[in-house]
């Protein structure tokens, strides 16, 4: 397939682009910073250098495409409503424009989300619940291209397939690495002892699900939550981490109460000083470790019949060695 992706300078984009390379498939790479991306995927794919929010570069780098995949987007942690409004609404609606003006030969988009947008909750949900991305700038700003896709796709007549992935563990991820240096400076914080569920799902299962999504019919005008429901709280995965990295960290178990006003301290410290830095502890890191961040994954696991690959304790030994072999560099 002629395919074309954004978003390859990360961690699951930069996974599926050696995939799609790895199954023969005719790829074109949009990245920002060509230095970024991945020596070998320079080397093997044309990379178109250009923004999102330029129409005139990605309409051209679309023509002649069936396939897209759009993982590119804000997914920090901590930043501006206008930053993360530019890089997951604006820039998606860029990209669909030009898709319709390529609509002649685009046979199906892809399009990355995240169960951000149930804006965290005591239970799990599933894609008919409410998804409009709560009071955090990530999950609203996600939430509202999800929307803006889904119409402007089904206006044109255009295939979609939506995907909103729970935590991602694996070779590369930001997540195993920011967890491990943690670990590294002396302490990891856990809420109500972490006994909610992690949701964790690893990259090569995750790409299986994915690479199903593009080439099955059954898959379009979906949208499907990507976790591997194995049922793995916080506490298992930080206490499995930290005897493997051999970490003397201490741990530091928070009530979800006194960490969410704990949080807003911090945030309003930030707020008075005026710094742009992400405070010491805040409440979307809260949500994340006190509230449940495993999602029904039955829809895609029910119409794709994938089986997972790669079990719980293979995840975690790539993902450690992954991060000690950083350590050794």
């Amino acid at each position: 397939m002629k395919v074309l992706l954004t978003g390859a300078t990360g961690f699951i984009g930069s996974h599926l682009s050696k995939r799609l390379l790895k199954d023969g498939h005719d790829v074109t790479l949009i990245v920002r910073n060509k230095n970024k991306l991945d020596k070998e995927l320079q080397k093997s794919y044309r990379v178109v250098t250009a923004d999102l929010l330029e129409r005139e570069p990605v309409e051209k780098s679309l023509k002649g495409i069936e396939i897209v995949f759009n993982l590119a987007g804000n997914v920090k942690t901590w930043d501006s409503m206008d930053n993360y409004y530019s890089a997951n609404v604006t820039a998606v609606e860029n990209l669909l424009n030009g898709v319709i003006k390529n609509r002649s030969s685009i046979r199906k988009v892809i399009h990355f989300s995240t169960v951000d947008v149930y804006a965290y909750t005591n239970t799990e949900c599933s894609e008919t619940d409410l998804a409009d991305g709560g009071s955090y700038a990530y999950g609203k700003t996600k939430a509202i291209g999800e929307k803006i896709l889904i119409k402007e796709l089904s206006n044109a007549n255009i295939p979609y397939t939506v995907i909103r992935p729970t935590n991602v563990i694996g070779p590369g991820s930001q997540f195993i690495k920011e967890i491990g240096n943690h670990y590294k400076s002396g302490f990891m914080i856990k809420i109500n002892g972490g006994k909610v569920d992690a949701g964790l799902i690893y990259i090569d299962n995750l790409l299986d699900y994915v690479i199903w999504c593009a080439s099955s019919e059954k898959a379009n005008g979906e949208i499907y939550n990507l976790c591997e429901n194995n049922e793995i709280t916080w506490d298992t995965f930080l206490k499995e981490f930290k005897t493997r990295i051999k970490a003397k960290a201490i741990d530091f178990n928070f009530p979800y109460a006194i960490a969410r006003s704990f949080a807003i301290l911090c945030e309003s410290v930030n707020k008075i000083t005026g710094s742009s830095k992400e405070p010491l502890l805040h409440r979307l890191i809260v949500d994340m470790f006190g509230k449940t961040c495993n999602h029904s994954a039955a829809k895609i696991k029910e119409h794709s019949n994938i089986v997972p690959r790669i079990k719980f304790q293979e995840a975690i030994d790539n993902s450690i060695e992954f991060f000690l072999e950083g350590e050794k560099r």
